[in-house]
């Protein structure tokens, strides 16, 4: 009995050594691996300029410029629908408004790249990619304004000089050959400030994207919790 005994009082003094150190460790690690992913993802968000000032036509007709969309959270991108990654661009779109469905803080504005094209087929083209909501915006106008945006604005990043990170390296603003797509999606915060680029053609970039919104979109008011007296039978 006095042996069982001694191993119970080890074996109990043990559980609480372990309870007292072992866990504060644990949950210390936990709390600085979420501290430093967190430190990783915010390192990742850059400052590439503000957009400039611009005045497009949406898919309703309306007249949009950069201060009506002033205080919003923007997810951008120029498309052509004869070009190859127009079917994937479309296709995160939705899966993005499906996961953010909610935020009337955040809009995916897609830029027609496309010659001659009018208000009303964007209009059928949000349509026919289920994104006829007011969370995404299809915008055209003078194609010469398009381009100019995406040039001294939003910036083609340069395909002959590109670094092995991928990282942005603007062009020239007067270079020549513009190309027919922007396989890119790019991230704009509230102030009209460009913080990252999102390659179409690559998940991990994109998820990159998720976890970027999920981080600078501000946190909703939890509703006051109420305690509620359980019925009387």
């Amino acid at each position: 009995m006095s042996e069982r005994n001694t191993t119970k009082k080890y074996l109990q003094a043990a559980a609480f050594i372990l309870f007292i150190i072992g866990l504060p460790l644990i949950s210390w690690y936990y709390l600085q691996a979420g501290f430093d992913y967190h430190k990783d993802l915010m390192s990742e968000l850059n400052n590439y300029g503000r957009i400039p000032e611009f005045s497009f036509v949406d898919q309703n007709g309306d007249t949009l410029t950069r201060d009506k969309l002033q205080g919003k959270l923007m997810v951008v991108n120029f498309f052509n629908t004869e070009e190859e990654h127009f079917s994937k661009t479309m296709d995160y779109l939705r899966r993005l408004s499906s996961q953010f469905h909610d935020r009337n803080d955040l809009v995916f504005v897609s830029h027609a790249l496309e010659k001659d094209i009018d208000v009303t087929e964007i209009k059928e083209i949000a349509k026919k990619e289920n994104l006829d909501h007011a969370q995404a915006i299809f915008l055209t106008g003078d194609r010469k304004d398009l381009l100019d945006i995406l040039s001294k604005g939003y910036q083609i990043p340069d395909f002959e000089q590109r670094g092995v990170e991928d990282k942005i390296l603007p062009r020239s603003a007067d270079f020549v050959n513009i190309p027919e797509e922007y396989p890119y999606f790019v991230l704009v915060d509230e102030s009209g400030t460009i913080r990252n680029y999102y390659k179409v053609d690559d998940e991990k970039s994109v998820t990159r994207l998720v976890e970027h919104l999920a981080l600078i979109l501000p946190r909703k008011a939890e509703e006051k919790a109420e305690l509620k007296r359980e019925k009387e039978k």
